[in-house]
C-alpha cells in the first residue's frame, strides 16, 4: 500500500521575483523623488560665455541679477537697500557668486559689486557659459 501524498504545485521563479520588483520600483520612485533637492535654476537669467575653465568652488549664497535690474537673493526678490541691510547685518558673507544675465547693463552690476566692496565682501563669482 502506497501513502498518497498530493504533488506540490512548483512554483515558477517569476512568482517569487515579483515582490523585489515591486520594491525595487518603489525604491526607484522614492530616490527619484528625494534626488530633487537643490534649487532650480532661473530659466530667466541667461548668462555670457568665458573661455576659462577654472572651476567654481563652494559658496554661501547666490545673488542673481535678470535683465530688467531685478536682484535676487538665492531666488527670493530683494533690493539694492536690502541687500545694503544683509551686508551689514553680516548675514551674507564672502565669497559669493553673482549670476548676471548678459542684458544686464554695466552700470547695473557695478551698483552691486560696488556695493559687494564697500562692505568688504572680497571673492565674487561671476557665472559665464562656456563656448561650445
Amino acid at each position: 500500500m502506497s501513502i498518497l501524498v498530493p504533488s506540490k504545485k512548483s512554483s515558477s521563479l517569476d512568482d517569487k521575483l515579483i515582490p523585489l520588483i515591486n520594491i525595487i520600483f518603489l525604491l526607484l520612485i522614492f530616490f527619484m523623488i528625494a534626488g530633487q533637492i537643490s534649487q532650480p535654476e532661473n530659466p530667466a537669467i541667461s548668462v555670457p560665455y568665458s573661455d576659462s575653465e577654472k572651476p567654481l568652488s563652494a559658496t554661501t549664497a547666490l545673488l542673481e541679477l535678470e535683465e530688467g535690474g531685478a536682484l535676487k537673493r538665492n531666488g527670493e526678490n530683494m533690493s539694492l537697500e536690502q541687500l545694503t541691510h544683509d551686508l551689514e547685518r553680516g548675514s551674507l558673507t564672502s565669497p559669493i557668486k553673482l549670476k548676471a544675465d548678459k542684458q544686464v547693463l554695466a552700470a547695473e552690476l557695478d551698483k552691486v559689486l560696488a556695493e559687494l566692496k564697500r562692505h568688504g565682501i572680497s571673492t565674487v563669482t561671476l557665472y559665464s557659459q562656456n563656448r561650445e
